[in-house]
């Protein structure tokens, strides 16, 4: 078995670790991708050395340190361009209930026990960085060969009941990675998942994050068969962990659709338009969520849950001219809201992800006119436009009778062609201001610029030839006439 490439700077780091009387060891994700044949992501290094041992060792190298987690025995080595996290051998204590935070922290520990304090195998096996020899105290090897994602306990519930965060984790390393998991630890972390209640939202976020974005971290691994993000929301499901961390999506589990139109109920129509999506975290969310409203819209008309999997109106919609899950668009908008902030999600991410799920029904059967999609797109923003057709696609795709790589043609090529002739997606693409307004018109400052200039850019993004000086300023005059007859 080859040892995998080490950067250099780390030789001289090892070699000063020696002559202090310790061993340096690169342990986890290095070794375990090297064995995968993908590329290294973060080094992590570990020795018995104490923080304040490592940080005047660099100092004698002339590596700059700073501490990550003191408390926790981390320090972030800094050579040049390159950083590596060193951290303690130690042994942790948690408190009932599943924190992430250890209680107490030793760091009197050996290798050995330090391997075992961690939550998997595939994160626990070490190398010798001057030597190349590999330690392997939990068999991680013959877990990483098997594809086999297995505590580093014999009696999984130690690690699972002890920080709530390690069912998040496990369901992450399964997508990333493309391992199956091991039957006792699956059992174990079903069984625990109630611990996520006491982790931090800041937590659950990151992990969630990385889930709904596991297909891209090693493409190599994921990028043939099911879904990988598909299987990472399955599984959150099945372990009972996604209730506890968005219960309100959970609330579409067993609410039928229409046959003709959807082959899923509205949970698994959102989680599978959320696999089929672009990656990138704002569009995983907007998909994830976007129908996240449809169970309220039932409620709203005082319909039972099985009404959503009607193929004729119910009596009494008829006459109303409205369907079961009619405006579940706008309802979904609070809901989504409510779970994204509870999550800690940045507020400007929260807002486009909001945008895309209150216009995600926006010319529903593709039948708008040009003119209609042309000044929706020019005031939705040439970026918000873009990422409403990905949804919309993967909205359709995500109902599970579309017609596979399916696209929505004429929505994309009216948005390049605008984007081609020069329509303006924003006030600052028109080519004119306030100010040329009234110079233009004789006029100050009022809310008739304002006006002048809405209605310039709503006849430029129809007709983009147009958006020059010269024709706004003539269209500007006739407008303005116009008001004044």
């Amino acid at each position: 078995m080859e040892s995998p490439k080490v950067p250099v700077e780390l030789y001289a780091l090892a070699g000063a670790f020696s002559k202090s009387g310790a061993i340096l060891y690169a342990v986890g994700g290095l070794l375990r991708n090297a064995l995968l044949n993908i590329p290294a992501s973060d080094i992590d290094l570990c020795s018995k050395l104490l923080p304040a041992e490592v940080k005047a060792l660099c100092y004698e190298l002339g590596y700059k340190t700073t501490m990550s987690a003191p408390e926790f025995g981390s320090v972030i080595i800094h050579t040049g361009c390159k950083s590596f996290e060193h951290t303690t051998f130690r042994r942790d204590t948690y408190l009932k209930g599943g924190r992430h935070r250890p209680k107490e922290v030793s760091f009197l520990g050996t290798l050995e026990e330090d391997a075992f304090r961690r939550d998997f195998t595939c994160n626990a096996l070490y190398m010798d960085i001057l030597t190349g020899r590999y330690i392997d105290p939990t068999g991680a090897i013959d877990d990483i060969n098997r594809r086999i994602v297995r505590t580093t306990s014999k009696v999984p519930s130690e690690i699972m009941r002890a920080d709530g965060l390690r069912v998040m984790r496990l369901v992450r390393f399964a997508c990333e990675l493309g391992f199956m998991i091991d039957d006792a630890t699956f059992k174990s972390a079903k069984e625990n998942a109630a611990c996520l209640i006491d982790i931090a939202p800041e937590r659950i976020r990151e992990e969630l994050s990385k889930i709904l974005l596991s297909d891209i971290r090693y493409k190599a691994l994921t990028e043939e068969g099911d879904s990988p993000v598909l299987r990472g929301l399955e599984l959150l499901l099945e372990l009972g962990a996604l209730k506890l961390i968005i219960e309100e999506l959970t609330e579409g589990e067993n609410v039928p659709q229409r046959p003709q139109f959807h082959a899923y109920d509205v949970l698994r129509h959102n989680m599978h338009a959320c696999a089929y999506i672009e990656p990138t975290l704002l569009l995983r969310l907007a998909a994830l969520l976007h129908d996240v409203g449809k169970p309220a819209a039932l409620r709203e008309k005082g319909l039972s849950r099985e009404a959503g999997g009607y193929r004729e109106l119910p009596i009494g919609l008829v006459e109303k001219r409205t369907t079961p899950m009619l405006h579940h668009d706008s309802l979904g908008v609070p809901i989504a809201r409510e779970i994204l902030t509870r999550l800690r999600f940045n507020n400007s991410l929260i807002e486009e992800v909001l945008f895309l799920i209150e216009h995600h029904m926006f010319d529903l059967n593709f039948q708008a006119r040009d003119s209609k999609l042309r000044s929706r797109f020019a005031s939705f923003g040439y970026e918000r436009s873009l990422g409403l057709i990905k949804l919309r696609e993967a909205d359709v795709l995500g109902s599970g009778l579309a017609p596979k790589g399916f696209r929505a043609h004429r929505w994309l090529s009216t948005l390049e062609q605008m984007k081609a002739d020069g329509a303006p997606f924003s006030l600052a693409e028109l080519n004119c201001t306030g100010k040329d307004i009234m110079q233009w018109l004789q006029i100050s400052e009022s809310k008739e610029v304002g006006e002048v200039l809405k209605h310039l850019f709503a006849h430029a993004a129809i007709n983009p030839k147009d958006n020059n000086p010269l024709t706004l300023m003539r269209l500007a005059k006739g407008f303005a006439k116009g008001k004044m007859l």
